[in-house]
């Protein structure tokens, strides 16, 4: 039987996951904005869908 592999050492690094998941997500904030789609976030405890015109620019949501 095979040894399991330890890939443990592969996710030490909490923060490139973090910025990872960072990146896409605005990635594909910005992709819907170009396509003219709606999105879905959270907010004060309700879902709520943003037209593309209300969705920030990249620069602004960074701020």
């Amino acid at each position: 039987m095979k040894k399991p592999i330890d890939r443990s050492d592969q996710f030490t690094e909490d923060e490139h996951v973090d910025t990872a998941i960072r990146q896409a997500a605005q990635r594909a904030i910005a992709d819907h904005k170009r396509r003219g789609a709606w999105i879905a976030i959270w907010r004060d405890g309700k879902v709520v869908h943003l037209p593309p015109e209300e969705i920030p620019h990249e620069e602004d949501a960074q701020g």
